[in-house]
């Protein structure tokens, strides 16, 4: 038997029968339900043992054996940001548990606090992403506008296919990437303790996109679908997202474009659903509004925010 299987052996060994031995951690936010069939495929537990306490996975075979090998490789190039894997029989694995706060819940905190928070959180990010320069990133991008896509099939989306022809050739040039999260949103940030976060359920990155920039797109589309309404009327969100942004990123070159990009591709995503502060088709419109100017607007991360909040009260009028 294989040591990961001689782990969860072990474990088995230990405790109770499996229906009384692990606790079930609540995976439902808003504004996303998960599906039954969902909840049939994927079984995620907290688990106490001596030593402390682990998460158990299991997931779908040939999605979970290729999640695993992403958050292993994220692991050893980002130590103490991913958990670990400890062990993995198959598609199920025992990783590390990050004891902690996500960040879904101090965004609803004081303004000024939460603004000190996404400074910590765009600062660590950058140093980390930094150091883990990868091959040249020519990702088949589009392919992401596509699978999103059918979810929205009540909507025209001529003008959508018109806006993404001039998207092409810009997104078609690659520049070094790094390994990425994929899924990078408010409830995947960690808040483990005062100088520290961690990153929770990354996603394998099918289309070998390698770019910082679907992550930086992926949490400020989440930072704008889930902050509270009346951050909104002081301008608070706004100032929330350049403090993210600023302090990941500080040059004006084409990761700025490509991070438009994502931030639209993720509305679309979102479009499924509709949010305390947005319906389904105001996420829609918000995108559409991204993506007609082309990337020859978005030119600093000045002009990023100052679009995507022109477009923010376009759609809520």
């Amino acid at each position: 038997m294989s040591s990961s299987g001689l782990y969860l052996e072990q474990l088995r060994k230990l405790h109770s029968p499996l229906d009384k031995f692990f606790t079930v951690n609540p995976i439902t936010e808003e504004p996303q339900q998960l599906s039954p069939d969902w909840l049939a495929e994927n079984r995620i537990f907290l688990v106490q043992i001596a030593s402390g306490q682990v998460i158990v996975k299991q997931t779908p075979e040939e999605i979970g054996l290729s999640d695993i090998e992403t958050q292993r490789r994220l692991a050893e190039v980002y130590p103490n940001l991913i958990p670990a894997i400890l062990a993995h029989s198959g598609h199920v694995c025992v990783m590390e548990f990050f004891d902690g706060q996500s960040f879904g819940k101090p965004s609803e905190a004081d303004v000024n606090h939460n603004q000190e928070l996404l400074g910590l959180i765009g600062q660590t990010l950058s140093e980390l992403y930094a150091k883990s320069a990868a091959r040249v990133s020519n990702p088949e991008i589009l392919k992401q506008i596509a699978y999103t896509l059918k979810y929205r099939k009540d909507r025209d989306i001529d003008l959508l296919k018109e806006s993404l022809m001039t998207w092409e050739t810009f997104l078609s040039s690659g520049y070094m990437g790094c390994l990425i999260h994929n899924d990078l949103n408010v409830f995947n940030i960690i808040l483990r303790s005062s100088n520290s976060i961690g990153l929770i359920d990354p996603k394998t990155d099918r289309f070998f996109l390698m770019d910082r920039a679907k992550d930086m797109g992926r949490f400020v589309a989440s930072l704008i679908a889930n902050m509270p309404i009346s951050w909104y009327a002081n301008n608070d969100v706004y100032l929330n997202a350049q403090f993210f942004l600023e302090a990941w990123h500080k040059e004006n070159d084409a990761v700025i474009g490509r991070t438009v990009y994502y931030l639209a591709q993720s509305l679309i995503s979102f479009s499924r659903w509709d949010s305390p502060v947005f319906s389904k088709d105001q996420f829609y419109d918000l995108a559409i509004y991204l993506l007609k100017g082309g990337p020859g607007r978005y030119v600093s991360i000045q002009s990023l925010l100052d679009h995507t909040f022109e477009g923010v009260l376009k759609v809520k009028k």
